[in-house]
């Protein structure tokens, strides 16, 4: 038996097949019964599959005052002064992968010849099948000397415009990196309200002596101390330390000495664990710590797994910054954490905004070799990225903010767990949540009213009645492209097909859970987005929002 969260209420399953089939609801915030939410479990026409439901602000009531509309989600986000001005703070870690590794055509650049095939740079990455499964999305050649500032810009734009704080920035000894690092620091500062930290990796410089570490550390912070999109809390300078256990107290005393004596620096000093640190962790490094941290795995999570972190923090006298994903698949390793589609970042957030948690890390925005980034790509595209908007707006206002336009978005792999490639020698296996990986396509509903979706996939359509709120769809996947639609009172009021194919026959493995939704692809129709990028128009490119992206990684 497992237990995970969904909607703030605890269900128990024994087995993917029975999670939440009951249609369990939870009304918060605005619709409530009235809003068709109380009550209104999901059943199957068909029998084909199994239905997860949350009613969650449908109608009026929720998450405070509405800012300009944003017809891009189900909700109207407030304005960003207001989610800034907010007590509770969204960090996302930013790692190795900028927009762009060359300014280049997104068509032929490094990402495209290097990351996205198995024989690029070299043939390195030929045995597990290529580096990357998805790429950020692709834009056109910007043409200028300083496309990684600006770059760094729309990074932090993409990432404040759903209520994302800053970045905390992952920083290792090398010299090559730094103009890729300092350019995040000076492309946020024209982003009001967004800050970014140093994120120093004990894990990547785990092999340096002390002496050479705390050398390294003390010059980076020396680099970045006059920007002015530097993160402070309390009038001190913030800096995260990911693997924390790595080092010693004493290590980082001696750390902390240093950035006064020698920069006048007052260092706020964040430890982040993996997973979500020992007990004999927390007790070791609450003498320097100023905030614990974790790193988190992910799979779906229990309701009380935030505050339980946040309690043990606590104890030891700090507050916590609790860490949140979508996925994690690793080809370079061999490796991946069953996810179950959106359960794994919805059960987190769920978690979260049911705790006295006040600040919380996206694990990450970009590293899109673990393909847990948060960042809009070929293969996510923004659906993830979507709803954790809906996720930060309920953290921060505190209520989940009225569903306003119907919507749904899909989650699903482009072939079944067992379909042998024909063109990879190592394959990836599972390490956690493993009995529940289960070739299936998940549908999450935003409903202003008790609607019917229907999922369609190779002309067999599946029905299920969906109530007002949040809703969580899932059936068997089969091969060919799905396609979904939410009607009510026989007129649709969503409906979107897939970006991408399900296949059996594949070159390589491919364990990254794709993604999609309709308001963006509605717009797309509108403004001919891919056609845009293809024609050359590169302002028009990078500022198509839409689905399906240019580019989108639809496997051959």
């Amino acid at each position: 038996m497992r237990t995970i969260a969904l909607g703030l209420t605890l269900l128990s399953c024994m087995g993917a097949a029975a999670c939440g089939d009951s249609g369990t609801t939870s009304s918060q915030g605005g619709g409530g019964a009235g809003a068709g939410g109380a009550g209104a479990g999901a059943t199957s026409d068909t029998g084909a599959g199994d239905s997860t439901s949350t009613a969650q602000g449908a109608g009026g009531g929720g998450g405070g005052q509405s800012g300009p509309t944003t017809p891009q989600w189900p909700f109207d986000r407030p304005p960003l002064d207001e989610l800034s001005a907010s007590s509770k703070k969204v960090y996302a870690h930013w790692h190795w992968f900028p927009l762009s590794l060359d300014d280049k055509s997104g068509a032929s650049d490094y990402y495209t010849n290097n990351f996205m095939t198995p024989n690029g740079e070299g043939n390195t990455h030929v045995d597990y099948g290529g580096f990357l499964r998805e790429r950020p999305i692709a834009r056109l050649p910007r043409g200028t000397a300083d496309y990684q500032v600006l770059d760094g810009e729309r990074d932090a734009a993409l990432a404040h415009a759903i209520g994302i704080d800053g970045f905390f920035v992952n920083v290792w000894d090398s010299d090559s990196l730094l103009q890729r690092w300092t350019a995040i620091f000076d492309g946020a500062a024209n982003v009001p309200g967004f800050s970014v930290a140093p994120d120093f990796d004990l894990s990547i410089m785990g092999d340096l002596s002390d002496t050479a570490l705390e050398d390294e550390m003390i010059s980076f912070l020396d680099l970045v101390s006059d920007k002015p999109a530097l993160l402070k809390q309390d009038g001190r300078v913030v800096v995260g330390l990911f693997h924390a256990g790595n080092r010693s107290v004493a290590f980082y005393e001696g750390f902390l000495d240093r950035a006064q004596q020698e920069l006048g620096i007052d260092v706020y000093l964040v430890p982040v664990f993996l997973g979500v640190g020992s007990d004999a962790e927390l007790d070791t490094y609450a003498g320097v710590a100023d905030r614990f941290a974790g790193w988190g795995t992910a799979i779906p999570t229990a309701p009380t797994s935030a505050q339980d972190s946040f309690a043990r923090a606590e104890q030891r006298g700090r507050p916590w910054m609790h860490p949140l994903l979508v996925q994690d698949f690793r080809p370079y390793t061999h490796g991946y954490w069953e996810a179950e589609q959106s359960l794994t970042v919805r059960s987190g957030w769920e978690s979260v905004v049911a705790s006295d948690v006040d600040w919380v890390q996206i694990v990450t925005w970009n590293d899109h070799a673990e393909h847990h980034a948060l960042r809009p790509s070929t293969g996510k595209q923004w659906a993830y990225y979507d709803l954790v908007a809906y996720y930060i707006t309920w953290f921060k206002e505190g209520a989940p903010p009225p569903i306003v336009r119907d919507a749904l978005y899909y989650f699903h792999r482009v072939h079944p767990l067992d379909a042998v490639p024909t063109s990879q020698v190592e394959l990836a296996s599972c390490n956690a949540n493993c009995d529940y990986a289960l070739d299936e396509i998940e549908v999450v509903t935003f409903a202003t009213e008790a609607s019917t979706l229907e999922i369609t996939q190779g002309g067999s359509t599946s029905t299920f009645d969906v109530p007002a709120g949040v809703h969580s769809t899932r059936v068997a996947a089969l091969p060919g492209r799905p396609a979904f639609r939410m009607t009510r009172g026989g007129e649709d009021v969503a409906a979107t097909e897939s970006a991408f194919d399900i296949r059996d026959d594949i070159a390589v493995q491919d364990l990254l859970y794709r993604g999609g939704g309709s308001l963006r692809r509605e717009s797309s129709a509108a403004e001919g987005c891919k056609a845009v990028c293809e024609a050359g128009d590169a302002a028009k490119c990078l500022g198509c929002e839409t689905e399906p992206v240019w580019l989108v990684a639809n496997p051959e």
